[in-house]
């Protein structure tokens, strides 16, 4: 029998459940944020005053590899003339190895070894009303962890729907299952001019793995 709401008590709740799941949530989190960069980018504009002409712009990213490879979308760095990366506190400058705007996916690599990094997940056996988990950078902030469910998955593959709000500077960084697998890279919002919130964006992973799988040849 279905208790309605209002009868439910404290002990008709499962309390293994919700702790086993937050402990879930926070171990997730504590593992991914370190492989989780803020990307700052230094755009060439079209305005006429030198004033605008060069803007900065933010989103995040995720390293994928020990030797410093890191995958973002593709608009977070298109026209750039510099590509910063903050890592650990710490600005570094990226070097561009990859731009493949029809899949709106980047290739980044710093300088260095041994970073922590994250596994590329399988997109294909996501499934709807699976919950799911979006790092990254909103606003240029500290990184910010936020959960929801994949609301849908279009035919072709090429996007999962999400009822988590992807904000600006969240664009690039990873979506992880709840095994802490990169399954979506957080890339739009879908608004309406009347509605505080969207449909959130995700690139699936596998549409981009045949791109940067040969980075990780060497790091297994």
């Amino acid at each position: 029998m279905v208790l309605p709401l209002q009868f439910l008590s404290s002990r008709d709740i499962d309390p293994c459940g919700f702790e086993h799941l937050t402990q879930v949530f926070t171990k997730l989190a504590h593992d991914a944020i370190p492989s989780i960069v803020k990307i700052a980018v230094l755009k060439s504009g079209g305005f006429s005053s030198d004033t605008f002409k060069n803007q900065v712009f933010y989103g995040s990213g995720f390293l994928v590899s020990k030797e410093g490879y890191i995958i973002t979308c593709g608009h977070v760095i298109e026209n750039a003339t510099k590509i910063s990366v903050y890592f650990k506190n710490q600005e570094v400058e990226a070097l561009l190895i990859q731009l493949n705007s029809e899949i709106d996916i980047a290739v980044l690599k710093i300088d260095g070894t041994n970073f922590p990094f994250l596994t590329l997940g399988d997109s294909d056996v996501t499934n709807i009303g699976e919950w799911v988990v979006s790092i990254g950078y909103p606003f240029s902030l500290r990184p910010f962890v936020a959960s929801g469910i994949v609301g849908a998955k279009d035919e072709l593959g090429t996007a999962l729907f999400l009822d988590i709000l992807i904000c600006q500077g969240n664009s690039g960084g990873p979506l992880l299952n709840l095994k802490g697998e990169v399954i979506g890279i957080s890339s739009a919002l879908f608004q309406s001019h009347q509605e505080l919130r969207g449909v959130g964006v995700a690139i699936p992973i596998n549409q981009i793995k045949n791109h940067v799988l040969w980075l990780l040849s060497g790091d297994s």
